[in-house]
């Protein structure tokens, strides 16, 4: 996968450039699997919903046209959601 590819290269590049991850992100960052967000703080039964519509024979395609660089003094929801702290790289 060049998703997945593309991480890892990140990882090791700005891996050496101060705390690039820490003790909460680490696991994320070596075991990175690719994935889409799609909905957060759901209850029990729009779980269930959610989960009717997806099987795992499901396929996704698409194409990256930009990929969001967020440069963040912690991993709050804040600092990672503040538009001053993201680069967006067009592709």
């Amino acid at each position: 996968l060049k998703l997945v590819r593309l991480q890892s290269d990140l990882y090791n590049l700005f891996n050496d450039c101060g705390k690039y991850v820490d003790g909460s992100t680490i696991e994320y960052e070596t075991n990175f699997r690719p994935h889409i967000t799609i909905a957060e703080n759901i209850n029990a039964d729009q779980k269930i919903e959610i989960e009717k519509l997806l099987t795992l024979n499901s396929k996704c395609e698409g194409v990256i046209k930009s990929l969001a660089l967020p440069i963040v003094k912690n991993t709050s929801r804040e600092e990672r959601e503040n538009s001053s702290n993201i680069i967006l790289f067009e592709l």
